[in-house]
């Protein structure tokens, strides 16, 4: 069985991801992370409740079409 499609992951996944990128720009020097960690952190809250209401309006959409109304 594949793996489904999870938003959290997602969104944790790109959090991590980013926190990775902002990191590694630190230690070259080319960022400094704190202030950027600060400004941006609320974009996961978004991005994770963004997910969220997509995967429930697809959720949603399968079982009306498996129930065979649109």
């Amino acid at each position: 069985m594949g793996a489904r499609f999870s938003p959290e992951g997602l969104a944790l996944g790109i959090t991590l991801l980013a926190l990775g990128v902002v990191g590694t720009l630190a230690s070259f020097g080319v960022v400094e992370a704190l202030p950027l960690i600060r400004r941006w952190w609320p974009l996961s809250l978004v991005l994770w409740g963004a997910l969220e209401v997509v995967h429930a309006r697809d959720a949603r959409a399968a079982r009306l079409a498996r129930e065979g109304r649109e």
